[in-house]
């Protein structure tokens, strides 16, 4: 006659138990965190494009006597965004890094240039400098740029009556010397670009 009341003890007992085992859950949201890492003036200032309007057409003339004209076409800016989930809420801690790009095209042929910037993307985790002269691209750290430890660094570069200082010689293949390749420098930018496959070495004259 009292095994009912043993079984109703057991099941209000096991229930108690697994009530105080429960946790309680906090539902108070939490805020999301946000930081934005823009181009620094140091890191602006490896590239002219996008900051000196002289650089709004560019002009370079081959070796083989025929001009390329191009004129600006596009800027656009975007951000490389990042959750290194550091919060300790448990909220997205959200990290947001710069990206820019300008593209340059040919008022008489279909050529175009176009110039990338970024502090990082999910490719590279550090600044660097893409030029790509239709679709040969040539990668660059920013660091790079002026650096005389650089591996093919040029102090002096003389064309055309210019002198161009601190450059660097980057090749579209880093392990092939024979392939594309661009002397490249802060203030002018990509001023010369070989070309393996045209044979050809466009100058800049202007500006």
């Amino acid at each position: 006659m009292k095994t009912p009341h043993l079984y109703l003890l057991f099941c209000i007992a096991f229930c108690l138990l697994a009530l105080s085992s429960c946790e309680v859950k906090d539902n108070t949201p939490c805020t999301p965190r946000h930081k934005y890492h823009p181009l620094t003036a140091e890191e602006k200032s490896k590239t002219p494009y996008f900051t000196n309007p002289d650089f709004d057409t560019i002009r370079f003339a081959s070796n083989t006597g025929d001009t390329l004209v191009f004129a600006l076409q596009s800027i656009d800016s975007s951000w490389y965004i990042e959750d290194d989930n550091r919060n300790p809420e448990g909220c997205p801690n959200l990290q947001y890094y710069e990206n820019r790009s300008i593209r340059y095209k040919s008022l008489m042929t279909i050529d175009f240039i176009t110039i990338s910037q970024s502090i990082k993307s999910f490719d590279y985790t550090q600044p660097y400098i893409i030029v790509a002269f239709n679709y040969t691209h040539f990668f660059m750290w920013a660091d790079w740029i002026g650096w005389s430890g650089y591996t093919n660094y040029i102090d002096e570069y003389f064309y055309n009556n210019r002198t161009y200082k601190a450059s660097i010689l980057k090749y579209a293949d880093s392990e092939d010397t024979t392939s594309s390749s661009i002397i490249y420098n802060k203030d002018y930018g990509a001023y010369s670009i070989f070309i393996k496959e045209q044979n050809k070495t466009y100058h800049l004259i202007y500006p």
